[in-house]
This record gives structure tokens, sequence and C-alpha cells, in this order.
């Protein structure tokens, strides 16, 4: 009996002190359900340098509809203007060209069995309108756009209009302002999975994380494909998510990529990081995940490390679902469970980090005609901290106050701000974000000195193969990992 009692009370310590952890936002952060629901399928979605978000739905994985459609969110109303398309956009590539305007190729032809478009629009975030852009030499459905050194993208991948995977490569270019064109296709000697993974390096090569275990490098100015190393894991990754780590002059812009999770049934949990600075790469595998997960979100923030977010342990499983947020450590490759979301985001969910440094959700659609229409926002733990009373409250946060609109590679500029002295300043483009990949995410570091009290100098990325031209978030980020509210700033075109 006093074994008994004993046991009981080690059983309610613990929960108490699980209870207070998981109450405690500087360790878990905080979801907010917001007082809004998305209207359309929030398939692909990207932050605008308005600070509004554009949602790409097309057909919204439902081959019944017919009328294909687009909105625009407005974070500070919650007002959500409509966009009708004259095509289905279901299914595309979508990054950010260097003059701001939102690109979008590909899409869906027909379903069951799936066919490719050929076309691509464009979209102004001044005007809020879309227009066409210029068709491609074939479909492409589920393909990936990779921003390159010049900020164009190369298309790779995706179902054709005959339904076969594409093999080839086709490149961006501009022929004046606003108006483009597509060079040749380049064949590659492999046939790429759907939906891939490609991040531009310092070197100006664009590196192939998969999602099939050999993975490869691409380099744009000969077109030539390199085998560089099979994964540990050794299958297909299949929804699962890769991010380029931070690029931050102190180490020499040296690039590692981590990737995780992916797979269906059920998924996996395990990561692995490779350090593509060195001569002969290799996958090594790090710390797994807390949970398995498939179609799970992967998101850079303003301190570096890596916020994951939704999925399931078996593929569009509600019984699997995964809640529980994490966070990766890149310093130590460790992992720290975080707060629960409310709703559970699967297949054709998004996640998009947002100018306040908070990261916005929405979607799940593990079924055709349904998906989930809440909206949540997640504040990570940097922005709360505990007062004299142990009360826990929101961390102060220094302001910027001014700061060049544009700037140069390589050139100085000056940032006025309120607040604690910055330990970092980092940039970060606008996520694109659709099916577990966000195709130009990346977070640059940049070189700077105190001049004085709210007043730094700071020196602008070297060139566009570390931070491609176009639009950029700036945070200043204290000592303790707190970022600051961010302001867009543009990098000239070369």
């Amino acid at each position: 009996m006093k074994r008994q009692r004993v046991f009981l009370a080690i059983c309610m310590a613990f929960f108490i002190f699980q209870s207070a952890f998981a109450l405690d936002a500087t360790l878990v952060g905080k979801w907010t359900t917001l007082p809004y629901t998305v209207p359309i399928n929030p398939v692909h979605i990207t932050l605008l340098p308005t600070g509004k978000v554009l949602i790409v739905a097309g057909s919204e994985n439902d081959p019944t509809v017919r009328t294909y459609r687009a909105a625009v969110l407005d974070l500070t109303t919650g007002v959500f203007s409509m966009k009708d398309l004259d095509r289905d956009l279901f299914c595309n590539a979508l990054v950010s060209l260097p003059n701001g305007q939102v690109f979008i190729a590909g899409g869906t032809k027909a379903y069951d069995p799936f066919y490719g478009n050929n076309s691509t629009n464009i979209f102004d975030p001044v005007t809020e309108q879309f227009t066409d852009g210029p068709d491609m030499a074939e479909g492409r459905w589920y393909p990936t756009l990779t921003p390159l050194a010049d900020g164009m993208p190369v298309i790779i991948s995706g179902l054709t209009e005959y339904g076969s995977t594409s093999n080839t490569l086709e490149f961006l270019y501009g022929i004046s302002e606003g108006v483009y064109g597509w060079s040749n296709p380049f064949v590659a000697p492999f046939t790429p999975a759907l939906y891939p993974h490609g991040h531009l390096l310092p070197n100006g090569q664009v590196f192939y994380s998969g999602p099939e275990p050999q993975t490869r490098m691409l380099e744009p100015d000969s077109f030539t494909w390199t085998d560089v190393a099979f994964t540990q894991y050794g299958g297909w990754r299949s929804g699962g998510a890769s991010v380029l780590l931070p690029l931050t002059p102190g180490n020499f812009y040296t690039p590692n990529v981590v990737i995780m999770g992916g797979d269906e049934n059920p998924a996996t949990s395990t990561v692995e990081r490779i350090d593509l600075s060195v001569a002969n790469p290799e996958w090594v595998s790090v710390s797994p995940m807390k949970r398995s997960r498939i179609y799970l979100n992967a998101t850079l923030l303003p301190d570096g490390k890596v916020l994951v977010t939704g999925g399931s342990g078996i593929k569009n499983d509600g019984t699997t679902a995964r809640r529980l947020a994490e966070i990766f450590n890149p310093a130590t490759n460790g992992w720290t469970n975080l707060a629960s979301a409310q709703y559970w985001r699967d297949y054709h969910s998004v996640a998009l980090l947002l100018p306040d440094a908070t990261v916005l959700t929405m979607g799940g659609n593990p079924n055709r005609g349904v998906y989930d229409k809440h909206v949540e926002r997640f504040s990570p733990p940097y922005l709360y901290t505990k007062n004299s009373s142990s009360a826990v409250v929101a961390a102060p946060r220094s302001v910027i106050k001014t700061f060049p609109g544009e700037v140069s590679y390589g050139n100085q500029f000056t940032v006025t701000f309120s607040g604690k002295t910055p330990a970092s300043v980092v940039l970060i483009p606008p996520g694109a974000v659709t099916h577990a990949i966000d195709m130009q995410q990346r977070v640059v570091g940049l070189d700077f000195t105190v001049v004085s009290a709210g007043k730094i100098q700071v020196k602008a990325p070297p060139n566009g193969a570390i931070a491609p031209p176009g639009n950029y978030m700036m945070f200043l980020v204290d000592a303790n990992g707190v970022p600051s509210k961010a302001k867009f700033i543009h990098i000239a075109s070369l």
C-alpha cells in the first residue's frame, strides 16, 4: 500500500510538472486559432512584399470543380480577396522573382490519371492581378522551381501533358522588364522524383536532396549532373522535408542540408545532415524527430532553428495525426517538443513564416472535397519571457526604425533601431510552400558593426549565389534569440 501511494505521488508530481511545462510558452511557444477560416483549399501559399499572403488553390484537389480560384489574405483585417483563374493551377510550382512578382509554373490538365499543363502565370503583388507568362516546352504537374544566383528559377520534374515524368530542365530568363522566356529544355541523365527538393548553394550549384536516396548536384552553367551521396535511410522520403541551414559569414557561408521524415506506411522519424563544403560529402544520421512524420512542414526561423509542424505517422491517417510541434537546433543536432496545435495539418497543408516572426499554418486535405478551414498562428518560445513575478509575458523586441529600401551586393548600409543591440542580422526571403516543400526558403546572415547606441552598419550579401536578388525580410535578433519584427528590403539584380 505504501509503495502504491509513493508511486501515485510520483505520477502526480510528473503530471503537474508536465502540465506546467505545457503551459509555459517560454519553453513550448503558443498556438492561437485565428477568428476567420480560409475559403479555399490552401494548397500553395506565399508571402507577398506587401505583407499579404497569396493562396493558390486551382481546382482544390476536387475533379468536380470547374471554377479555379486563388485568394489574397490581408493579415491585418482577416479579409480574403478572391481571384478567378482561367486555368487549373492545382499542383504547380511557385516562387518570387527579383522584381517581387510571383511566378507560377504548371498545374493540372486532367485528373485520374493526372496530366500537367505547360502554361505559366505571373501575379503582381501591387495590382493583385494575374497575367499569362511564357509557355513551357512540356506540361508540369508536381514540378519544383529553384531560384538561381540571378534570381531566375530552373524548373525540374513534373508530369507532362502525356502523363510521363519529365526528365528535362528549363531555365527562365528575362527578356525585358516583366517579360520572360524559357531556355531550350536540357535532358537530365535520370528521371527525377515529383516535387523534388532543390537548394541553391553558395558556389552557384543546385543540390538535389531527394526524396529518393541518391542525391545529386546540378551545375547550371554547363547543365551537368554529378552524383553526390546516398542517404543513410536508403528509402524514399516521400512527403518528407529538406532545408538548407542558415548561411552565415561567421562560418564562411558553409552549406549544410538537413532532411527529415517522409515515407508513407509508416513514416520515418529519421533525420540526416550533410556538409556540402567538404571534398566528399556524406549523409550523417543525427538525432531523430520526437515523432515520425509524412507531410510535415519545416520552417526556418530567424534564430536559425527549424520549426517542424504537422504531418502524420501514416499517410492521410488521422489516428496518427502529429499536432505536437518540435524544433531542431542545428548547433546541437537535437530536438525539443513544443506546444500542440489544435488542428491536424497533413496533405496539402502549409506553414509560412510571417514578418512578425510567427508562423501561419492552414490546410490539411487527406480526402478529396474536404479540407480543414481553420487558420492557426504559432508563436515560438523566443517571443516570450518571464517577469520578476515569474509570469509569462511577451519578450521585449527591438524595433527597426530606418533602413534603405534597396541594397546592392557587398555594399554597406545603415540601420537604426530601438531596443537591444542585435547579436545577428538575418535576411529571409518570402516562403513559397506546397506539399511539404518551401521552394525558396533560406536564411542569410549579414556582417555588421555597431556604430553607436541604436545604430549599426550592415554589409549586404556578397553575391546572388548566397542571396538571389529579390525581396527579403530583415530581422534583428538579440543575444537571447528574440527577433524584431521584420522590414522588407530589396536586393537589386546585378
